[in-house]
């Protein structure tokens, strides 16, 4: 049986699915979705990883399922991480990328032919192109009936070959406000915190210049007894980096894992071995954040919307530890001053 046929483990509520795990659960959950398949993400990108997901929700849809796909405007401006417009002023690529710019808009056209909702967010204002990084909606959602997926993939072949996770929950407390958010007038200019039960909150900034994303991390650093595991795209940096170093100094265990490691800190810095990370996460003793955020400064002043999850619940906590603990070890070096 061909990979992408196996059927995905429903038995358990919460999964940590890396990239290729996602694709594979995330694929057969739309095929066989009876009522709705809902994503969204900042990029949708017409490759062989994107083909299959966009396979998937055509076929929901000619079964009468309700498909909706959520894509920041980001995604017509940037292809494969590089600026259109740069690229059109080089012409260095023979024009490959024109090639994948079409392919982009014909994927998004053949999926409206086929019944599926499209919705282009924050379109950019008058400096149009030149404004690519400013005011995005960085937020990843994908719900398949009375599922979830919550982290930090895009959909692009680029993204899906660095390091990353995204959480699979089937608890209805979550599923149910994670789709509200999705259906929700995005109108609303108010970062807010959406109580799910009394161990896990949402956490959504709306591109506002303040983050109560930022402002949950570094205050659960801050208040942290035993142990920090710090995961990003980007070494820490600023308040957070401060932070974890405070938390040094009280005794804290600290790791962290980026792309690049911080060679001057105090505390266990860890990279891949090959490639980048884009995973996004904190847990501090038995609390744990995680989605879309990088938690980086830097992007809340470029008003990037984002959606996070804070939990101490175990069920997501232990689970979340383990793929930390693995993904270092899988790192086989680290850092230490």
């Amino acid at each position: 049986m061909n990979e992408i046929e196996k059927e995905p483990f429903f038995d358990q509520r919460v999964q940590v699915l890396s990239p290729r795990e996602f694709l594979i659960d995330f694929t057969l959950s739309a095929k066989q979705a009876k009522r709705c398949v809902l994503a969204q993400a900042m990029t949708f990108e017409a490759d062989h990883v994107d083909l299959l997901i966009a396979n998937a929700f055509k076929e929901a849809c000619s079964r009468g399922v309700f498909v909706m796909v959520k894509v920041d405007c980001f995604a017509s401006m940037v292809t494969n991480d590089v600026p259109n417009l740069l690229c059109s002023w080089a012409k260095t690529d023979g024009g490959r990328r024109e090639f994948m710019v079409k392919g982009n808009r014909e994927m998004l056209k053949d999926l409206q032919n086929a019944g599926v909702a499209i919705e282009i967010t924050n379109r950019p204002g008058m400096l149009g192109d030149l404004s690519f990084a400013y005011g995005r909606n960085h937020k990843k959602i994908f719900v398949v009936d009375d599922c979830c997926y919550l982290g930090g993939l895009n959909l692009s072949q680029s993204v899906f070959e660095r390091e990353d996770f995204m959480v699979k929950i089937t608890d209805n407390d979550i599923v149910e406000q994670i789709t509200s958010i999705f259906e929700a007038n995005t109108a609303d200019k108010s970062n807010r915190v959406i109580v799910c039960a009394p161990d896990t909150e949402l956490l959504m900034d709306v591109g506002s210049g303040h983050s109560v994303v930022m402002d949950r991390a570094i205050g659960l650093i801050n208040s942290s007894i035993e142990s920090v595991n710090f995961m990003s795209s980007r070494a820490a940096c600023g308040r957070v980096r401060t932070a974890l170093l405070r938390a040094v100094s009280r005794g804290v265990k600290v790791k962290t894992f980026s792309s690049n490691k911080d060679t001057r800190a105090t505390y266990e810095s860890y990279s891949p071995r090959y490639g980048r990370t884009h995973a996004k996460l904190i847990i501090a003793d038995n609390v744990a954040i995680f989605g879309s955020h990088n938690f980086d400064w830097k992007l809340v002043t470029l008003k990037t919307e984002e959606l996070s999850l804070q939990t101490c619940r175990q069920s997501i906590v232990e689970p979340l530890t383990q793929y930390f603990e693995n993904t270092v070890k899988r790192s086989g070096d680290q850092e230490v001053l």
